[in-house]
């Protein structure tokens, strides 16, 4: 989760720039600030359980356009329609 958060920005957690506290705000979200957001989440049950599904989810849809986006690039294999008019296979 904290590796997550590291290569995320503020805004990609939806915190408003306004409302970040941080004492190196030009740094990004660095370790020690992952590891508070992380403890911090921890705390709230519901938004433990939303950012684990949302998670989940995405790995989930992830692999899924990868299998899906590798088999479309494979050239399709024809070898069953000679075979279904009575031709030879090679």
């Amino acid at each position: 989760m904290k590796h997550v958060l590291e290569n995320s920005t503020y805004g990609d957690l939806g915190i408003d720039a306004a409302n970040v506290v941080d004492d190196t705000p030009d740094s990004g979200i660095t370790a020690e600030d992952a590891e508070q957001i992380a403890n911090e989440l921890l705390k709230d049950e519901n938004l433990t359980k939303q950012y684990l599904t949302a998670y989940y989810t995405n790995k989930i849809r992830d692999q899924y356009n990868a299998v899906r986006g590798s088999q479309e690039e494979e050239p399709p294999d024809n070898n069953w329609n000679s075979q279904s008019q009575g031709g030879t296979t090679p």
